[in-house]
This record gives structure tokens, C-alpha cells and sequence, in this order.
């Protein structure tokens, strides 16, 4: 596939390649996107991606601090809000605070659970692309 290519897929279909594909070890979402990141009363725009919940179980990266995300946290009745920030959103943001997890931040208004802090120098499987935080995928953010 060539990079420069944007492909959409919904929701649904997202779940039946997950259950029914063979070929593949796992298909994991990954939407780069604005937002607005609020922490206190200071907002800034900032890159972050939005992901399916088998994001870093599937490239094989384990969080610094914290956990990444759970597959119930993508749907259904346990789908709330959470996020994984970036090691230098952790340092610069948050001083490198080590109580970050549990704590809430805003993105584009919306409180996001903080439930890990990705390890330093991860920034997704696009390397030119700064991964800032991430945020669980949601059925309309596809």
C-alpha cells in the first residue's frame, strides 16, 4: 500500500477483519489528528492519534508507566475516555510526574483517563510523526 494512501474503514468492519482474518497477526486502527490539549488553564494544539485498543499489544510495545489499552475499552458499557500520553508530553506537560496515571486531561473538551505514559522515543509506526497521546478509538472516530 502505498503510504501517501488514506483508507477508511468502518467500525464493523474493523471487528470482522480482527475475527476473521488469517493472514494477518492483528489489524490495529491508527488515525493522526489534531486536538486541543488542556492541562490546568493552559491549552495548546497538539498531534495525537486515535487508536484500537490492540494498539501496543499489537507493534509489541509495552507502556513506561501505566498499562496501554484494554478491548473493552473500545465499546459497550466499559468504553469511557482513556488516554496513553507520550514520554515528552509526560516530561514537558507533567513535569514527569509519577503519579500521572489515574489523573484526567483534556482533550478537545472531553476529560481523558491518563492510563500510561508510552516509553521514550515511541512515537508510532510512522516514525516521522510524533506521537503525542492516544486516545481509545471511539466507533465515530473512524
Amino acid at each position: 500500500m502505498d503510504r501517501g494512501t488514506r483508507t477508511s474503514v468502518s467500525f464493523p468492519d474493523f471487528q470482522d477483519f480482527q475475527r476473521s482474518c488469517t493472514q494477518f497477526d492483528a489489524f490495529i486502527v491508527d488515525r493522526i489528528t489534531g486536538t486541543t490539549l488542556s492541562v490546568g488553564d493552559r491549552a495548546e494544539r497538539a498531534t495525537g492519534s486515535v487508536v484500537s485498543a490492540n494498539y501496543f499489544d499489537a507493534l509489541g510495545v509495552r507502556p513506561f508507566m501505566g498499562r496501554g489499552f484494554r478491548p473493552e475499552e473500545d465499546f459497550g458499557r466499559n468504553a469511557h475516555p482513556v488516554t496513553v500520553v507520550a514520554y515528552l508530553t509526560w516530561k514537558q506537560r507533567y513535569g514527569g510526574d509519577p503519579n500521572i496515571v489515574g489523573k484526567t486531561q483534556m482533550l478537545n473538551g472531553i476529560p481523558h483517563t491518563i492510563v500510561g505514559v508510552a516509553p521514550e522515543g515511541f512515537y508510532g509506526p510512522l516514525s516521522a510523526t510524533r506521537f503525542n497521546s492516544g486516545a481509545r478509538l471511539d466507533a465515530g472516530d473512524l
